[in-house]
C-alpha cells in the first residue's frame, strides 16, 4: 500500500524505540496506509523507515489525541488537506467534544444528585461511592485533555474560541 524514497534507513525496532511505541503499532500504521515504511525486505519482511518517520509519528500521536480516527488522519497525513478543511475537521470534532462535555456534565449532575439528599448527606456509600469517584476521575481526565485539545486548535487556527461548556453551541 505504501511505497518511499531511499535515504539513511533505520530498522522499525529503532522508530519504535525513538517514538516510544511499539513495533506492532508501527507495523499496523503500515497495513493502514498512515505510517508507511520506507522499504520493506522483500526476503525478510523487515520494515526500514526514514528518519522524517519520528515527525511523521508525532503528526499521527497528535491527531490521535485529538480524537481523530486513522481513517481521518490518513487522509490528513497522505493528501496534505487545505488548511481550510483541515479547521472545519478540528472544527467538527470540537462540536463532538462539547457534546459529550455536555453529557458528560449530565451524567456527574445525576450522579451527584443521587449521592446526596435533601439534607446534603451522603445516601449511598461503599461501592456507589467508589464509583462515583472513578467516575469523577475519569471525567476530570477527559476534560483536562479536551482543553489540551481545544488549546491545540487554538494553535493552529489562531482563532478565538470558547473553553467553557457555554462554548458549545
Amino acid at each position: 500500500m505504501c511505497s518511499g524514497g531511499e535515504e539513511k534507513l533505520i530498522k522499525i525496532s529503532e522508530l519504535a524505540k525513538i517514538c516510544g511505541t511499539t513495533t506492532h503499532t508501527l507495523r499496523y500504521y503500515d497495513s493502514e496506509g498512515v505510517l508507511c515504511a520506507d522499504r520493506v525486505d522483500a526476503e525478510s519482511g523487515y520494515r526500514y523507515y526514514s528518519l522524517d518517520a519520528v515527525e511523521r509519528f508525532k503528526k499521527i500521536t497528535f491527531y490521535k489525541e485529538m480524537g481523530f480516527s486513522l481513517d481521518e488522519i490518513r487522509r490528513i497525513v497522505k493528501t496534505g488537506l487545505p488548511l481550510s478543511e483541515l479547521i472545519a475537521m478540528m472544527d467538527d470534532k470540537r462540536a463532538q467534544l462539547c457534546d459529550q462535555i455536555t453529557g458528560l456534565l449530565s451524567l456527574l449532575a445525576n450522579v451527584s444528585n443521587h449521592m446526596l439528599g435533601s439534607t446534603g448527606h451522603e445516601i449511598l456509600v461503599g461501592k456507589l461511592t467508589l464509583q462515583a469517584a472513578q467516575i469523577l476521575s475519569r471525567l476530570l481526565q477527559f476534560l483536562s485533555n479536551t482543553l489540551q485539545f481545544l488549546g491545540n486548535i487554538h494553535q493552529l487556527t489562531h482563532g478565538d474560541i470558547q473553553l467553557g461548556v457555554a462554548g458549545c453551541d
